[in-house]
């Protein structure tokens, strides 16, 4: 297509009259929101030959004072006076500049009309992720950069933020879109309450390298602060006041996280005690607090059956994967995808269950949506073995809403936070559990901080990435990384790290009492009790007593 589109701003859809045949329509949103004065939120859509063929949401400044002798100035488009604002700016003029809002608004323009047409799009609304590198541009992105509007609206929120820096392979085609540019290494600064000093954690991140470092693990004991860590973190991310510099990437010019979304999950009570409400107007921080529950429980908005339809049906894609196909390839980590069955209201092909990788896009579109309504609901997920199907355990139940949450919200750039996910995991499904977490964070270049009372999620990942939270003299927190060599670890040794177990196992303790009392020796102890006392009791004892 060889098309040249011509841009219109306008207030007034009734101008569009005059408008040729193949155009871009630009205009401010209604909402009344400005950015420090700056009203640069708006929306464009996309004609060919008339018809409609794109159309989202667009970060607009435009220049005011072209024919001044004084500094340029930009404002938003919102700032214009419907009566003094109304032209037609061709693709060559500078009297304007945008940014479309996420990376994942690029890749849906990229993917709707293609490479080149999307390109011919961007270079018209003088989008600056596609003109920031073109060398006859560079005096005028310079003075773009430094302009107010750019600082206090453009980058005020951290997905156009992410965007700007991340979204130019993208623009070359889907398969070129890049992972692991979200911040690599965050210091985390705040105070717990109750304790007299101050904290400090350095999470480290890798997308590379043999064992994978996509998680960071928080772990100590109850009271020691691990939920507050991610609070304050979930704060910090959003800048609210008295946060704003307790989150830095000091290995960015500026010290800001390049973070493009955040994700808070748990169950009830946890996510309620621990995340503050994502009902923020006008958020910095594209942040969402799910909740992790069944669905009988009262007041939930969407269920399980409602959110796989919804999965299934959304076309959208992360660096050429659709969230239905990670979402499938996670759950496959944890629960054998073959045996998971999705229960129907009414038979399908004589079928009371589908199975859930049967439910995908592999009918035509008539019998799809046909077998789509035909979900119940209400019904969790069951497994089939054999002629039966049983439910899930509280495990698999837990994986399962875990994953459906993940990829219904995730973006390439997500950060995800979970306080406490072993509830309801038995120890011996956590690997499974982590495994299925980091495929989806290894799909959609994300990264994990895990708040945790349990030593199997640290046997997970390298000693780097763990966070030990220590009680000092009753009123001082210490968080430090343990001596241990922690992925693949015995079990024993990290509780024996992390929990200090030679100073808090009461029943040891006990036991130790009980001998000295008695006047027991080791080898007596041994020589009764060695076939009830595990080998590292025996060797705790045989400390204790000196003999």
């Amino acid at each position: 297509m060889d098309e040249t589109f011509q841009v219109y701003f306008s207030h007034n859809v009734s101008l569009k009259k005059d408008f040729s045949d193949t155009y871009i329509s630009i205009e401010p949103t209604s909402s009344g929101w400005n950015d420090f004065i700056f009203k640069t939120h708006s929306s464009f859509q996309v004609f060919i030959n008339n018809e409609l063929v794109f159309e989202d949401k667009i970060l607009v400044a435009v220049q005011v004072n072209n024919d001044s002798d004084d500094p340029i100035e930009y404002v938003g488009l919102g700032n214009i006076e419907n009566n003094i604002f109304y032209s037609e700016v061709v693709s060559t003029n500078r009297l304007f500049f945008s940014l479309l809002p996420s990376i994942g608004a690029y890749r849906n323009l990229i993917k709707t009309l293609g490479t080149d047409l999307a390109s011919k799009v961007l270079k018209a609304i003088n989008d600056l992720v596609y003109l920031k590198d073109n060398p006859k541009l560079i005096t005028w992105m310079q003075e773009i950069l430094s302009s107010d509007v750019f600082s206090k609206s453009f980058m005020r929120n951290s997905e156009p933020f992410f965007a700007f820096h991340n979204a130019e392979n993208l623009i070359k085609g889907l398969e070129f879109e890049e992972f692991g540019n979200l911040s690599n290494n965050l210091n985390l600064s705040f105070k717990l309450d109750g304790y007299v000093n101050n904290h400090s954690i350095d999470l480290k991140f890798s997308s590379d390298g043999l064992i994978p470092k996509r998680i960071n693990i928080l772990i100590g004991e109850n009271g020691t602060g691990k939920s507050q860590a991610l609070n304050h973190f979930v704060r910090a991310s959003l800048q609210q006041r008295n946060y704003a510099n307790s989150l830095i990437d000091h290995h960015t010019e500026s010290g800001r996280p390049m973070i493009s979304r955040l994700l808070a999950i748990g169950t009830p009570g946890e996510t309620n005690n621990t995340y503050p409400k994502d009902s923020i107007k006008n958020s910095k921080l594209n942040y969402r607090r799910l909740i992790l529950t069944r669905n009988s429980r009262p007041g939930v908005s969407r269920t399980i059956g409602e959110s796989l339809v919804q999965l299934v049906r959304v076309d959208e894609s992360i660096r050429e994967q659709d969230r239905w196909g990670i979402f499938l390839r996670s759950i496959d980590k944890a629960i054998p995808l073959s045996l998971i069955r999705i229960k129907l209201k009414n038979k399908f092909d004589g079928l009371d269950y589908i199975s859930l990788d049967n439910l995908g896009r592999n009918l035509n579109e008539e019998r799809q949506l046909e077998l789509w309504s035909n979900i119940n609901s209400g019904a969790e997920p069951m497994m089939q073995f054999g002629e039966n199907v049983y439910p899930m355990s509280s495990g698999q139940l837990s994986f399962f809403k875990f994953a459906l949450l993940a990829c219904l919200n995730i973006e390439n750039g997500s950060f995800v936070l979970l306080d406490e996910p072993e509830t309801h995991l038995h120890p011996s499904l956590i690997s499974d559990f982590v495994s299925l977490l980091d495929t989806i964070l290894e799909q959609t270049g994300s990264y994990a901080l895990i708040a945790t009372h349990s030593p199997y999620f640290v046997r997970e990942v390298a000693r780097e990435q763990v966070h030990v939270f220590k009680r000092l003299n009753g009123n001082e927190i210490q968080i430090v990384n343990p001596r241990l060599k922690t992925f693949g670890a015995n079990i024993g040794d990290i509780s024996y790290f992390v929990f200090d177990e030679d100073e808090g196992n009461a029943l040891h303790q006990l036991v130790v009492n009980k001998v000295k009392r008695l006047e027991l020796s080791y080898t007596e102890v041994k020589e009764k009790y060695q076939s009830e006392l595990s080998t590292e009791m025996l060797h705790l004892l045989k400390e204790s007593l000196g003999n």
